[in-house]
């Protein structure tokens, strides 16, 4: 099971990918977006982690740690506070 796929957020994924763990990007109407990542082998074992992405016009994005949801990525998650995350991100006020 990919932890990293949420069926709440379907359809704002951007793309997936897999290159030694599994990545999905999330890229939503407000200009942000979420890399979520399951590792193996951090967090004292399965983890999900997350990073507040910020796309520009051309659709590219950079990790952006000057959100009020975190300064850095966020770790250790289970799948609802995924979900949660997401929707904390998904609620950001849009970018200008």
């Amino acid at each position: 099971m990919d932890l990293t796929y949420s069926e709440q957020f379907k359809k704002y994924i951007k793309e997936q990918n897999y290159l030694g763990y599994p990545q999905t990007i999330y890229k939503f109407p407000n200009g942000y977006g979420a890399s979520v990542i399951k590792f193996n082998y951090v967090y004292f074992g399965i983890g999900i982690e997350i990073a507040v992405l910020r796309f520009n016009e051309d659709g590219n994005w950079d990790i952006d740690y000057s959100t009020p949801i975190t300064n850095d990525v966020i770790g250790g998650l289970n799948e609802k506070i995924r979900d949660e995350v997401l929707q904390r991100i998904f609620d950001l006020k849009k970018v200008i």
